[in-house]
């Protein structure tokens, strides 16, 4: 039964994360699955370099708090997750208005023009 379980679980991960792409393959034109492709891996980048670091600084404080019980690790996790919930708030905030700033910087002009967020 739990085998059964698990298998449900990794089923709907696996569709949670890779449902955009096989909607994409079906449903769209190459151009468009394209700029999804580079303007999602580009996206996903960044976030992966900044909070990698703070992923696993977190994860070991965790390991920490729970063993030793000091409230100097446990203030230390809570502004970590402090400052990761409030880069991400102004990540949402800001990100949308910039994306044609941005995508024009990383990209060049000519993706600013016809890019699959203007659809």
């Amino acid at each position: 039964m739990e085998m059964h379980h698990i298998s449900i679980n990794s089923f709907l991960k696996l569709m949670l994360q890779e449902l955009e792409k096989i909607i994409l393959l079906n449903l769209s034109i190459p151009e468009i699955t394209a700029q999804f492709s580079v303007i999602s891996n580009l996206g996903s980048l960044i976030p992966r370099l900044v909070f990698a670091p703070i992923e696993e600084i977190a994860f070991n404080l965790f390991a920490k708090i729970k063993q030793k019980n000091d409230p100097n690790l446990l203030d230390l996790f809570c502004q970590i997750l402090k400052f990761v919930s409030l880069t991400g708030y102004l990540t949402i905030v800001f990100g949308i208005p910039y994306l044609d700033a941005g995508v024009s910087i990383l990209l060049g002009p000519s993706w600013t023009q016809n890019v699959i967020y203007k659809y």
